[in-house]
């Protein structure tokens, strides 16, 4: 089996990495890896153990599966340019794309070659996550939700200046909102698909050097409750936490901690745990479940297209929603 990523920058070493620790493991036969400037300096733990060019055809040509690890305003180009090579399953990293423009059609062409096509929100497969879904059935009828979370963009990534991380560049997709969409995909994990959104706020508020939005904030309407939701690049200390408050009972999770929260309302007590949980092996596992989705037909917890694709039509409520003061916008 042969494995290719396309685009080396931090996410698409990561896979690499992962990928050689997994490959008598998944079965792969070869490892490959594309980027238009491949840095030599990043790249030299792979050099004798993967196959790196800047030619796209000779990387993409009999390849078996893809990971698509380029910029997000470039994830459809990427798709499309790969696909004249070759007819792969895809790992799609988050989001989809910058827009919803084609994000359906993609991923029609991909399900018409038979492949299977995945997308990178590993934050329904953290364990707190799972534990949190679990103790829904405990707390009645959902009244609320909130999820934040907050990272400072210039800590992102210390070996480069902030203002060259095309999180900081509109123009590249870059942002809280695009990139931070887990915690949109994870409430639709919880709860279901969203109906509409209201009071959005995607704006640049900080004096960082950057185009893209640093601050938003929006309501997501579900069936039969509402959920805030505040995403930004602001923070000095990395917040990721939700809250659930029920008819019996609340949950609050922290992801910094790694702890979950339970209070049940008829006992007036607090369950309280505390789990030891490296966050690295997330990826692990997101990679083990989507060998076993293409190759053995597994049915695993991974972000599908459908799934993926409704991120992106609430990503654009959102941006509607803010162009016009905060208006109800249904999906």
């Amino acid at each position: 089996m042969i494995v290719s990523v396309f685009g080396l920058g931090s996410i698409g070493r990561r896979h690499l990495s992962n990928l050689l620790l997994l490959k008598k493991e998944l079965n792969i036969t070869e490892l490959r890896g594309f980027d238009i400037n491949p840095q030599k300096k990043f790249l030299k733990p792979f050099l004798n153990k993967v196959s790196i060019s800047d030619n796209l055809e000779n990387i993409a040509s009999d390849t078996d599966v893809a990971f698509v690890c380029s910029p997000t305003h470039l994830h459809i180009k990427s798709l499309r340019n790969i696909l004249k090579f070759c007819k792969p399953h895809i790992y799609l990293e988050k989001p989809f794309s910058h827009t919803l423009s084609d994000c359906k059609n993609i991923s029609k062409i991909i399900k018409t070659n038979n492949k299977k096509l995945h997308v990178g929100y590993m934050m329904i497969n953290h364990p707190i996550t799972l534990m949190a879904k679990n103790y829904l059935k405990k707390i009645g009828r959902v009244l609320f939700a909130r999820a934040e979370a907050g990272f400072y963009l210039p800590s992102w990534h210390p070996w480069e200046r902030y203002q060259d991380f095309y999180m900081s560049k509109i123009e590249q997709g870059g942002g809280a909102l695009l990139d931070i969409s887990h915690e949109i995909n994870l409430l639709q994990f919880l709860f279901g698909k969203v109906k509409s959104v209201s009071g959005s706020s995607i704006k640049t508020v900080s004096d960082l050097e950057l185009s893209s939005d640093d601050l938003t904030l929006s309501t997501l309407q579900f069936e039969n409750f509402s959920a805030q939701i505040q995403l930004d690049l602001l923070q000095f200390e990395e917040a990721r936490f939700f809250k659930i408050i029920g008819t019996k009972g609340s949950i609050e999770v922290n992801f910094v901690k790694n702890t979950i929260n339970y209070y049940n309302l008829k006992s007036k007590k607090w369950t309280r745990k505390k789990i030891n949980f490296n966050f690295d092996k997330i990826y692990l596992i997101q990679l083990r479940y989507f060998f076993n989705s293409i190759y053995k037909n597994k049915k695993v917890n991974l972000s599908n297209p459908e799934d993926a694709i409704h991120t992106m039509e609430i990503i654009s409520a959102m941006r509607i929603s803010s162009k016009n003061n905060g208006r109800k916008v249904k999906i």
